[in-house]
């Protein structure tokens, strides 16, 4: 067995001495605009066609830590883990008062890294993120609207970054949740043409657009 985990370690020696790594501090900040995917139920088995919405536009941030391989010159791998924050107002005219939808959790990202150019000064990033909600509420059973946060909901992104020097690095990133962080469920909706009273499901996802700053910590910069 011993002889087994030397061997293998030997023949991975050459792959990880190859390898370019950083460990690396994430920012981002800028727009949110909330989708809203919403279905209306009525008693006893029917249900309309389900249609989304987009909410009012409002603002996200993101802070974390990321740790950065380059197995070779232009492709790599990225791991990370921080703090997701996005906020809307509800821009619906009949709700008062006016809640605030939040979308916050610890955000873990994997991506995979793809250097550009001659000197690589450019690069583009395309993953996925999973999402520890850090929202709990219970819902009330006893109201006529009740939310549940999903504990764990995705998202997917794509950014590009461009290397000011060698610490830093600017770019833009895009994000899409891909599952809901929150569905809201409203009882007794009254609806036009209808003879009965009906269920309203909401579903909730989030859509930001940051401008993000990275600072290398320590490790290898590509050549």
């Amino acid at each position: 067995m011993k002889k087994s985990i030397i061997l293998l370690s030997l023949l991975w020696l050459p792959f990880w001495a190859a390898a370019q790594w950083s460990v690396n501090l994430n920012g981002g900040a800028g727009i949110a605009i909330e989708t809203i995917s919403q279905t209306t139920q009525v008693p006893p088995d029917n249900a309309e066609k389900p249609y989304s919405k987009y909410g009012a536009l409002g603002y996200s941030f993101y802070g974390g830590i990321e740790a950065r391989h380059f197995f070779t010159s232009r492709v790599g791998l990225g791991y990370g883990l921080g703090f997701s924050y996005v906020k809307s107002p509800n821009d619906d005219p009949m709700s008062y008062p006016k809640p605030n939808w939040h979308s916050v959790s610890i955000k873990i990202p994997v991506n995979m890294l793809l250097a550009l150019g001659s000197g690589h000064h450019s690069s583009l990033r395309f993953g996925f993120s999973t999402h520890i909600n850090l929202l709990q509420k219970s819902p009330d059973y006893e109201s006529l609207k009740t939310y549940t946060y999903n504990p764990v909901f995705w998202s997917v992104h794509t950014g590009y970054f461009y290397r000011l020097n060698s610490r830093f690095q600017l770019g833009i990133m895009i994000n899409r949740d891909v599952t809901r962080f929150l569905k809201r469920e409203e009882k007794n909706v009254y609806i036009q043409d209808l003879a009965d009273s009906a269920n309203m499901i909401s579903k909730h996802y989030f859509f930001t657009a940051q401008v993000s700053v990275c600072y290398r910590l320590f490790g290898h910069n590509r050549k």
